[in-house]
């Protein structure tokens, strides 16, 4: 499947906008620079073609689409990782290749449903692998419901983990402990329509109330892309745009990270570990929604030059 667009500027202008980066020193990201979470983007076809019907509740266009549809109308991500190959390029048309990994039956919180396991290798047009992907998604039909139990466990919120505390991450000199610096954005449902607008995941539960109701969310939610995205700025902003990241994730989803909150996504230093090319840090970031609790884990690895 390949994307209805090339990369263009206009799209890394708009994803920028959404999360307001603020780099060291004010530093802006060097010209034609392409953030990694930008993979999936620009390996979606057109949502539809002239004179097409648009329903009302219409999925993303995933590469996988063909696959979930069997298993229900509504999908959700539960997990992700991506391992970065050559870097995205201004003018690259970027094809997807999917397969099916696993089927699992799963009784959720939702009721039941089937958990869709996928691998995705992204490609340039040159067939330089850009990224690839595993992820996980949750496909359900509405009004299954679940248990009271189920419901009720799903509401409660989840702690922060205790962070390490350590200084700031001295790009100099990383150690285990040390802190990426904190991002925090409030998320308006004006910046979830400016995140449609740049990733193009015009999902219902990411727009609709009531389609976010339907997976116990009390406003639309923040998709997976944005909030590796949230992980993306947590490095340019602690040690600039030099950093070459290399893995995001994994990604794994445990609440909904509604509109109308602040999010907040905290990180630290897992492995350090020197080599030719650089310094390749891990660290471990908690995303979540200020006075509410955790709603994400998310890994990511990063390559400091030497």
């Amino acid at each position: 499947m390949t994307g209805a667009d090339a990369v263009h500027p206009a799209a890394v202008r708009q994803l920028f906008e959404t999360l307001e980066v603020a780099a060291p020193g004010g530093a802006r990201p060097p010209a034609g620079f392409v953030p990694l979470s930008l993979y999936l983007t620009f390996a979606l076809p057109a949502w539809r073609e002239p004179g097409e019907e648009l329903p009302e509740a219409r999925l993303p266009p995933l590469p996988y689409h063909q696959v979930t549809r069997r298993y229900g109308d509504r999908a959700m991500a539960t997990s992700v990782e991506v391992t970065a190959g050559v870097p995205l390029r201004l003018g690259d048309r970027i094809t997807s290749h999917w397969r099916l990994r696993g089927v699992t039956e799963k009784v959720t919180r939702l009721g039941p449903g089937t958990a869709l396991g996928f691998a995705t290798d992204f490609l340039n047009d040159a067939g330089e692998s850009v990224a690839v992907e595993t992820a996980t998604l949750l496909v359900f039909a509405p009004g299954d419901g679940g248990s009271d139990d189920s419901r009720a466990a799903s509401a409660a919120p989840l702690p922060f983990p205790d962070a390490p505390a350590g200084g700031p991450l001295a790009p100099g000199a990383p150690a285990v402990g040390q802190r990426l610096r904190d991002v925090r954005l409030r998320m308006t449902l004006q910046r979830l329509v400016m995140i449609a607008a740049a990733n193009r995941d015009f999902a219902p539960i990411h727009h609709d109330p009531a389609a976010a109701a339907e997976i116990g969310a009390p406003a639309p939610v923040v998709n997976s892309m944005y909030l590796l995205t949230l992980a993306e700025r947590a490095v340019w902003d602690t040690v600039g745009f030099g950093a070459r990241i290399t893995r995001l994730g994994p990604l794994r989803m445990l609440r909904p990270t509604p509109a109308r909150s602040t999010v907040v996504c905290t990180g630290w230093v897992t492995a350090v570990e020197a080599g030719p090319a650089g310094v390749l840090v891990r660290a471990d970031l908690a995303l979540g929604v200020e006075g509410a609790g955790l709603t994400a884990r998310c890994g990511v690895e990063f390559l400091l030059p030497g």
